[in-house]
Parts: structure tokens; C-alpha cells; sequence
């Protein structure tokens, strides 16, 4: 009505109904019924009346939003990986999977979902790639996500991986893949978390029968030991 017969702009309505004493939910469902989308809501709210990510995520639901929706708003907005995850998680009551499956959905990379469900879920590095596995993500996405989010050595991430499901033969492709680790390196690592004799034979076939030698190399210069850590050459 405000915006029909005064020609005021959404903000300025926002305004005047917190003026008038309408708090931020009615101001929100006001906004929706007049054509505005969630980012423009959540840029409003947060101007108008000063609000930080979690009351704004409460009456952004209270308003009729989704989870999905009020993620992406926030994440247009601004707001962080991490910010979004507490939202997601203390105003919409959702578990890891579903902090990740909605962040994932919204455009966040596999390294900032690792680095939340680490930070602000607070998982280990094999509930995490419980999580990261379950909506969908690869192996060597995962491998690449504990390496550089949770900044993990190649033997404590091949543990996780073998956790999770991978099979001896993923591993070493990741190992290899993610942290330039020589066979012999993959060999020993997998032999330390457990794999048999035979499931590493098998791993190994057709691994190294391209791209170089089977020594390998880290890409960055160096070897890599059966942590994953460089170890650079004079």
C-alpha cells in the first residue's frame, strides 16, 4: 500500500513500518507481499534494523522462508561460510548433512563446507568426510578438502578416507592426485592404515602407468614423507 500510493522504495518502507512499531518479522512478510525477493529482505533488515545473522535468519523463517533460501540470501549478501552454517544450524535445527547438502546447493566450494562442519559443527576430520561423502563429493575433492581446509597429512586423510568406504585403489589415486605422493610413499601409507597385501597390489595397477615415474613427486618441488609433508631437494 505505501509503496502503491507514495512511490516510497522497499527501504523506505521497512522504515516507516519499524516507525510504527511493527518488528522485523511483519516488516519481512510485508516485504515478501510486496514483490521483494529474500536477498533484498536480508540486505533490509540488516540496515534498518541492525541485525546480526542469527536474528535475522530467525524472522527471515518466522516470514516463511526455507533454509535453502535464506542461505543463498545471506551468502548474496555477504555473510560468511561460517555464519551461515550457525544460522543453518541454531535457527533451523539442521544436522551436518543437511548444513552441508544447503551449502552445497547455494554455491560454497568443498573446502569452505569442510572448513564450517569443522569450525562451527565442530566434526573430525572422519565425520567430515562422512559428511562431505554423503552429498556427493569425490574422493579426491574430499582428499583435497582435508588437505587444505583442515590442513591434514596425507596419512591421517588416507585413514579418513578408508573410514568412510574408499577402497584401497581411490586412496591411492587421491594420494597421488592431491599430494604428488611417490609410490612407495602410497605403499607404506597404505599398509599403515590397514590395508592387506593383495588390496594394495590391486591398488596399484594401472596407478602409475602414466605421467611420469613411479617415484612420483609432490609438484611443488620436493618428495613427499608418509605424513604428506614436502621434503624439498638440495
Amino acid at each position: 500500500m505505501l509503496k502503491g500510493v507514495f512511490g516510497l522504495s522497499a527501504s523506505a518502507i521497512a522504515q516507516q513500518m519499524k516507525s510504527a512499531g511493527y518488528n522485523a518479522t511483519r516488516v519481512a512478510r510485508g516485504l515478501k507481499n510486496i514483490g521483494q525477493n529474500a536477498t533484498s529482505i536480508v540486505r533490509i533488515l540488516k540496515n534498518v534494523f541492525s541485525l546480526g545473522a542469527l536474528p535475522i535468519a530467525t524472522h527471515m523463517k518466522a516470514a516463511g522462508y526455507g533454509a535453502n533460501q535464506v542461505a543463498s540470501a545471506f551468502k548474496q549478501t555477504g555473510y560468511t561460510v561460517n555464519e551461515i552454517s550457525q544460522a543453518l544450524k541454531t535457527v533451523f535445527s539442521l544436522g551436518p548433512k543437511a548444513v552441508a547438502r544447503v551449502l552445497k546447493a547455494v554455491g560454497f566450494t568443498v573446502k569452505e563446507i569442510a572448513k564450517a562442519l569443522k569450525d562451527v559443527l565442530f566434526l573430525s576430520a572422519e565425520a567430515v568426510a562422512r559428511v562431505l561423502k554423503a552429498v556427493g563429493f569425490t574422493v579426491k575433492e574430499i582428499a583435497k578438502a582435508l588437505k587444505d581446509a583442515l590442513f591434514l597429512r596425507a596419512k591421517v586423510v588416507a585413514r579418513a578416507l578408508k573410514a568412510v568406504g574408499f577402497t584401497a585403489k581411490q586412496i591411492a589415486k587421491a594420494l597421488k592426485d592431491v599430494f604428488g605422493a611417490a609410490a612407495s610413499v602410497i605403499k607404506g601409507i597404505l599398509k599403515g592404515i590397514g590395508f592387506g597385501a593383495s588390496a594394495i597390489v590391486n591398488a596399484f595397477k594401472d596407478l602409475f602407468s602414466s605421467g611420469g615415474s613411479e617415484e612420483g613427486s609432490s609438484g611443488r618441488g620436493g618428495r613427499i614423507d608418509d605424513g604428506g609433508k614436502p621434503q624439498h631437494q638440495n
